[in-house]
Parts: structure tokens; sequence; C-alpha cells
């Protein structure tokens, strides 16, 4: 696949998130777990919680055709399905590996300018890792999950420091 390609494909992928986040949640859907620190301070939106690229159906034409895999879905910020998702991208033991290929960075980075995933607030992206570890923390031994805790301890270090401009998790390199 062309990087162009893989681009646009992770473009598209990060317009549907942008749509699912103008959804409201169904009535009587869970509200997002550990979120103390938004306490409704945003209005809720419907969250997939769980969306990367083997969760949404691409077609020939490089288009979203469908969103799999709601299990995970629950109420709350549109921010923290954005920083969950980051974190899977930059975090998780399983991605990390494939931050080295040049198709998979195109693809993150058509997905990220379109879900401006790299304007997540540190608040949500600490959010995000501490979900990270309680959602996988049982599947990897300490070395896998320590970039994990390093973007935690980053995320809530500059959260108690104040206003700070937003940045994606801290991004290990295989």
């Amino acid at each position: 696949m062309s990087l162009d390609r893989a681009r646009r494909r992770g473009a598209a992928c990060g317009r549907a998130q942008v749509a699912i986040s103008t959804v409201r949640p169904p009535a009587g859907l869970a509200r997002v777990r550990g979120d103390d620190d938004h306490a409704r301070s945003e209005e809720d939106v419907l969250l997939h919680l769980d969306l990367h690229p083997l969760n949404i159906v691409l077609g020939d034409d490089d288009e979203v055709t469908a969103v799999i895999d709601w299990t995970n879905a629950a109420a709350g910020p549109a921010a923290l399905d954005r920083a969950r998702t980051a974190s899977i991208f930059h975090l998780d033991p399983h991605a990390v590996p494939l931050l080295g290929d040049p198709t998979w960075r195109a693809f993150l980075e058509g997905w990220t300018e379109s879900a401006q995933l790299d304007l997540v607030p540190a608040r949500a992206t600490a959010w995000a890792c501490r979900y990270m570890l309680d959602d996988v923390g049982d599947r990897y031994d300490e070395d896998g999950l320590a970039p994990v805790r390093a973007a935690l301890a980053e995320a809530e270090l500059a959260t108690t420091a104040g206003p700070a401009p937003a940045s994606p998790p801290s991004t290990a390199r295989a």
C-alpha cells in the first residue's frame, strides 16, 4: 500500500471518530468508568473506547463502511475516546512495534490529523493510560507496560502543573 493511500485510509478513520463524537449516547448507556476529572463538565457523547483499525471496516474506495465491536461503549466526554485511541496507537505493547513501519506511521498521521489526536488534553491522556493499565495490565510484563506508566506520570504531571499545550502520549519507539 502506498503511503498516500495509508494516510487517506487513516484520515477516513479519523473522520469516522469525529462523526461518532457528535452522537448523543442512547438512554441508559453507562457512563465511562474512572472519569472523575471530567465530572460531567463536558457534554456526554457516545464513546467507542476501542477504536483502532481492527474495529473499522474500510471499503475499496478507502471510506469507512462500518465500525464494529461496541463492547466497551459508554457515555462520556469526546476527549476520552480520542485519548484512548491515541494510547492504543502509541502505547499498547502490541502496537508499539508497528511504529517503525512507514505505512503504519502514514496511516496514523492521517487519523491523528483528522481526529486531532495530537490535541488531547493531558487529563484525558492520564485517564486513557489508567484505562489501558486496567485493560491490558494482566497480559503484559512490567517492561511492556513501562511506556504506559511513563506516559501516565507525564500526563498527571502536566495536569497538576496547570494548563499546558496538549500533546499525544509519549511515543515508545521500537
